[in-house]
């Protein structure tokens, strides 16, 4: 296996379907590659930039993952502009965390519509993932991860979907899963997590990360 860090600036974000293995991808990608890992950890340093508990950001993620599909629209929404603990001002926090962090480090980023919000101002730089696999696979994945039966797993799988689809139509009017939005699409159902971390890294080889 090749063991080399990339010479320039690269960031790579991981847009993912419940189950589908994103997370555990990019956590094995960002070690391979000796770059930074982001996910919850975007909420503590958005935390400490804006000088805004932790825990407001925790609750506000907390009460968009709990709410109704058909509520979540008017929720992230909702919320004067002077009011730091409201959904969108949350988002706005966070995602200026993100454009900082893509003006220096090198970094894979999960989530939190950051393929959206770093496709202009970064290009060339930034290798945008989305992470999928069939339903079967990932209510399997999620029934053995969470020791949960097969409705139940279900269940979770597709609202969880739902409701990051609707998260990132809200805040970039785009699709999450549309195609024209990803530099890169992976089909996880009959790969696993160093193989997939293979791919992409070959790809990087290929775009001169590594000179």
């Amino acid at each position: 296996m090749d063991i080399k860090q990339p010479t320039k600036q690269i960031i790579i974000t991981i847009s993912r379907q419940n189950g589908s293995n994103g997370r555990g991808i990019g956590k094995l990608l960002s070690k391979r590659l000796g770059i930074k890992y982001y996910d919850t950890e975007l909420i503590k340093r958005a935390s400490e930039e804006n000088a805004v508990s932790e825990e407001i950001f925790n609750l506000a993620d907390e009460k968009m993952a709990g709410s109704p599909v058909k509520n979540l629209i008017d929720l992230m929404r909702t919320g004067s502009d002077d009011d730091v603990s409201s959904p969108k001002n949350i988002f706005k926090f966070i995602s200026e965390t993100i454009r900082k962090i893509a003006e220096t480090e090198s970094c894979v980023i999960i989530g939190r519509c950051a393929s959206a919000l770093l496709a202009d101002q970064h290009k060339g730089k930034v290798l945008r993932i989305f992470v999928y696999a069939d339903i079967e696979t990932r209510i399997k994945r999620i029934m053995e991860r969470q020791k949960i039966d097969f409705s139940t797993a279900q269940a979770r799988v597709l609202s969880v979907d739902r409701q990051r689809e609707k998260y990132h139509k809200v805040y970039t009017g785009l699709d999450w899963d549309d195609k024209d939005t990803y530099d890169l699409m992976i089909n996880t159902t009959t790969f696993d997590d160093e193989e997939v971390v293979e791919m992409i890294y070959r790809i990087l080889e290929n775009r001169d990360f590594f000179k």
